[in-house]
């Protein structure tokens, strides 16, 4: 892609309100070994080679129940893998139940050692937040995180509306040093507090 077209790809995608730029694939990354987060697969090939080649035994889905929930556990069943649905918004803050239950799984597949994806629509907020958490998780601090987990070629520009996932991240880091991460998410952490 030109320059010029990437420069207007990135107004536009601005001035829309995005904080995340259309993805064009799959927007495919590791987080670790066995671990992925992707954009939204296509249900046809896609997500059944993605499957195969990465040896996924749960893929996760963070954009709720939608028209393609039905269809994501058929194929995941058609493997044998795990599937399950967690509602999240780019726009408004995580709900802590949510939140609590992906850390709860995140811990729990990180100590059976099984393999697993997360996606959401197009792979860069929801998906950096749950990222970020998974990271978080691990002992890393908040700006370690953050990098990590919301870059420029991952499809995060950082600007725009949907910059809840990330501010949620962020408003951990005055407890970082007081608390684990999963004990702030119980005791602290209230949808309101990342409200603006």
């Amino acid at each position: 892609m030109k320059i010029k077209n990437l420069a207007s790809l990135v107004l536009a995608t601005g001035l829309a309100g995005c904080s995340s730029m259309p993805i064009v694939g799959d927007n495919i990354h590791r987080v670790a070994p066995g671990v992925y987060r992707s954009a939204q697969l296509d249900i046809k090939d896609d997500l059944k080679e993605f499957i195969k080649d990465k040896k996924i035994d749960h893929y996760i889905t963070l954009r709720g129940p939608n028209r393609l929930t039905s269809k994501e556990k058929e194929v995941c069943e058609s493997y044998g893998v795990k599937y399950h649905v967690f509602t999240f918004s780019a726009r408004y803050p995580p709900n802590r139940e949510e939140l609590i239950r992906l850390a709860n799984l995140f811990s729990e597949l990180n100590n059976s050692g099984e393999r697993f994806a997360f996606h959401c629509n197009f792979g860069s907020d929801r998906s950096g937040m749950a990222e970020a958490v998974y990271h978080m998780i691990k002992g890393k601090s908040v700006d370690d995180s953050i990098e990590r987990s919301f870059r420029l070629r991952q499809g995060y520009l950082g600007i725009g509306l949907t910059q809840a996932p990330l501010d949620f991240i962020e408003s951990y880091k005055p407890y970082e040093n007081k608390i684990s991460f999963k004990e702030w998410l119980y005791r602290n952490y209230q949808n309101e507090i990342v409200s603006k």
